[in-house]
C-alpha cells in the first residue's frame, strides 16, 4: 500500500488481521510538511485579501509568531455567518503540527 504523499498516520480505521474490501479506508494520513489553516474570515476582511498575501499569525499552543500565506480564497460568502473560507499555507513553519490552532492577525487592514 502506498500513500500519495509523505506524512504521519493519524488514525487507524481497521484492526490488525481485519479483512477489508477494495476502497475501504484503512488509515488516515496527515502531511507533516504542508500544513494548512482553514479559516472562516469575515467577508469585509476576506475581500481585502489577495492570493499569496501574507498575514501575521500566532500558534495558540506555543505562542510562536509565524507567517500565514493566503492560498485559496473562496468566491462565495456563507449566507448565515457572513464569512468567507480562506485556506492559509503555513509551510516552512516547523512549529505548527496538524491539529494545532493559529490566531490570524489582520490588524486594521491586511498587508
Amino acid at each position: 500500500m502506498n500513500a500519495p504523499f509523505d506524512g504521519l498516520v493519524s488514525e487507524w480505521s481497521t484492526r490488525p488481521h481485519e479483512t477489508v474490501r477494495e476502497g475501504d479506508p484503512v488509515i488516515k494520513i496527515v502531511s507533516n510538511t504542508d500544513v494548512l489553516a482553514k479559516a472562516q474570515i469575515p467577508a469585509s476582511v476576506a475581500f481585502q485579501l489577495e492570493s499569496r498575501q501574507t498575514v501575521d499569525a500566532v500558534v495558540s499552543e506555543t505562542g510562536m509568531r509565524i507567517q500565514a500565506v493566503a492560498k485559496n480564497i473562496a468566491p462565495v460568502v456563507e449566507p448565515v455567518s457572513r464569512t468567507v473560507t480562506v485556506i492559509f499555507d503555513l509551510k516552512g513553519s516547523s512549529a505548527v503540527k496538524p491539529g494545532m490552532s493559529v490566531i490570524l492577525n489582520f490588524g486594521a487592514r491586511p498587508r
